[in-house]
């Protein structure tokens, strides 16, 4: 046998098996590319039913949020109205003396009328 015969006959085969391995790909990326198709137009319409209800509630949820957010907001932004000075004095943090000197009242009224409105 001539080397020519050889070669020819070794290009051939890989030729084949080459050709073979082919068609097995095609045949899987078909089965593949049918069962996307399928998926999609089998499943698109739940899945965007899906999504669009659940960003519906996550909207919501947000809304709610920042109802709440601007209700805590007003009411910490609302004026306190007290009915003296002692008493708006003392939830500033002053002691009862610092008090008593601001109001040109002695410790002990002070201590009464803070008393008094709890």
């Amino acid at each position: 046998m001539n080397i020519n015969y050889v070669i020819i006959l070794l290009g051939s085969i890989t030729c084949i098996i080459s050709l073979f391995f082919l068609i097995k790909f095609f045949s899987k990326f078909e089965n593949t590319t049918n069962t996307s198709n399928e998926y999609k137009n089998n499943f698109s319409g739940d899945l965007l039913k899906n999504k669009l209800s659940e960003l519906d509630e996550k909207v919501k949820n947000i809304d709610n949020i920042i109802k709440n957010q601007m209700y805590t907001m007003n009411f910490k932004n609302k004026e306190v109205i007290y009915s003296n000075e002692v008493e708006r004095l003392n939830m500033l943090g002053y002691s009862k003396e610092e008090i008593a000197k601001k109001t040109n009242k002695s410790i002990r009224e002070v201590d009464l009328i803070l008393k008094l409105k709890k």
